[in-house]
């Protein structure tokens, strides 16, 4: 798995590991239907944006347990959210958890 750095915009909250995020006017958001940006990568640790930007640490690529993975609440992944995932090197599985 390849990592890299984003930041999570102010007010976001406590964003947890496993997180779908795609890329919103320049910053990382928690995948939503409200997203103008598609899927793109996995956060690989919690990031406390409650306050203020915080900087985490992301997969780009990887294999990962579909049903562990974490939206926005009311979001549920698609075929095409799985498919830009795929395209970026981060492939879906329904492995145990």
């Amino acid at each position: 798995a390849e990592t890299f750095g984003v930041k999570i915009p102010a007010g976001s909250g406590i964003v947890k590991r496993g997180t779908v995020l795609a890329l919103v006017n320049g910053a990382y958001a928690v995948l939503a239907s409200g997203n103008t940006g598609k899927a793109n990568c996995v956060l690989a640790d919690d990031v406390d944006a409650t306050e203020g930007e915080a900087v985490g640490v992301a997969y780009r690529t990887g294999h990962f347990n579909r049903k562990a993975l974490i939206v926005a609440e009311g979001y549920a992944l698609t075929a095409a959210d799985e498919e830009e995932l795929r395209k970026g090197g981060i492939l879906l599985s329904d492995m145990m958890a």
